[in-house]
C-alpha cells in the first residue's frame, strides 16, 4: 500500500512540476490563472495521498528533502548501481536559493548521471566492467559541476532511441528541464557538455 501511495504521489509530483515549469516560462495572465487553478487541483489529491499513507511504514528509498540528508541517500543509490559518488560540497545553500530547490537540483543532476550508468549496464553489462564508474559533484567559484564517466549521450535524441536515455529508469524526463528553469529563476543557467573521454558534465552557473 505504501508503494502504491508512493507511485501515485510521484505521478502527481511530476504533474505539478510540469505546471511549475510552464508557469516559469509563461507570462500571459489568463494562462497563468488557469495553470494556478490546475496546480491547486493537483495538490489536493497529492496532500490526501500523503496524509493517507503517513501512518504506514516509510519506504527506505524515499527521496530526501534536506541538504544534510542528501549525500548519504545518494551514496546508497550510487552503491546500488556500483557507481562511486565523489561529493565535494559543503552543507550550505547558495545565496538566493531555497533549500528545497537546491536539493531538487543536486538530486536531479546526480540521478540523471546514475540513470545513464544504469541504462548502459542494462544494455551491455560487460562493456565497462573493468572501469571505475563515478559521479563527481563539486563547486568552483560560482559554478556547480556534476561530472560522470557514463555513456556520453551528447545527442540526447539519439540516446533516447538507442535506449541510453538520460533521466530514464522510469522517470518522465523533466529533471533537467526543471533544473534549468530553477537556475534561470535564480539568475543562472544550466549547460550540458560532453566530458573526456566519456560521460557528460552538467555546469550550473549560480
Amino acid at each position: 500500500m505504501r508503494k502504491l501511495g508512493h507511485d501515485i504521489t510521484n505521478s502527481l509530483v511530476a504533474a505539478v512540476s510540469l505546471v511549475d515549469l510552464t508557469l516559469m516560462k509563461c507570462h500571459e495572465q489568463p494562462v497563468t490563472d488557469s495553470l494556478n487553478r490546475l496546480r491547486g487541483q493537483l495538490l489536493r489529491p497529492r496532500a490526501t495521498m500523503l496524509l493517507a499513507t503517513s501512518a504506514l511504514p516509510a519506504l527506505t528509498g524515499e527521496m530526501p528533502r534536506t541538504l544534510v540528508a542528501l549525500p548519504p541517500w545518494l551514496a546508497k543509490e550510487a552503491e546500488a548501481s556500483e557507481v562511486r559518488i565523489e561529493w565535494q560540497l559543503t552543507e550550505r545553500v547558495p545565496s538566493g536559493w531555497q533549500e528545497s530547490d537546491w536539493v531538487h537540483v543536486l538530486r536531479s543532476l546526480c540521478l540523471n548521471a546514475l540513470d545513464a550508468h544504469a541504462a548502459a549496464r542494462r544494455i551491455d553489462p560487460d562493456a565497462h566492467a573493468a572501469e571505475l564508474r563515478y559521479v563527481r559533484v563539486f563547486q568552483e567559484a560560482a559554478r556547480l559541476y556534476v561530472l560522470d564517466n557514463g555513456p556520453g549521450c551528447a545527442d540526447l535524441g539519439a540516446a533516447a532511441s538507442g535506449g541510453l536515455r538520460r533521466s530514464g529508469g522510469g522517470h518522465l524526463g523533466l529533471g533537467l528541464a526543471v533544473v534549468a528553469a530553477l537556475a534561470e529563476r535564480c539568475g543562472g543557467d544550466l549547460h550540458i557538455s560532453p566530458a573526456v573521454p566519456t560521460g557528460l558534465q552538467a555546469t550550473l552557473r549560480l
